[in-house]
């Protein structure tokens, strides 16, 4: 019996191709959900372009700031950029949205 846990079906996603598809529905949407907002970072986030994924979970933020997958994103990345203050700040931001 095989089963299928989160990382390995997280393996199987083209990263590349869910970038390319809610950049297209966010360039003929001026409101995109956040939810597109949402993969666009997780997509730009597993490609590498930080920057990208930062600003995409940002937008998403803006729009819905309880979206908690947003600002892990955002936190990842200030992890990347050795940013320990903005770390901090995301995961209280965490803390204060789940504080059990």
């Amino acid at each position: 019996m095989t089963t299928t846990g989160p990382k390995t079906a997280a393996v199987g996603i083209d990263w590349s191709a869910a970038r390319q598809s809610a950049e297209a529905m966010i360039a003929v949407d001026a409101t995109p959900s956040p939810q597109i907002l949402l993969r666009l970072a997780q997509a730009c986030w597993h490609l590498k372009d930080h920057d990208a994924a930062y600003h995409a979970a940002n937008d998403a933020l803006a729009i819905d700031p309880t979206l908690t997958e947003a600002i892990v994103i955002c936190a990842w990345v200030a992890a990347e950029r050795g940013d320990v203050e903005a770390v901090l700040s995301h995961y209280r931001a965490l803390a204060r949205l789940n504080p059990d």
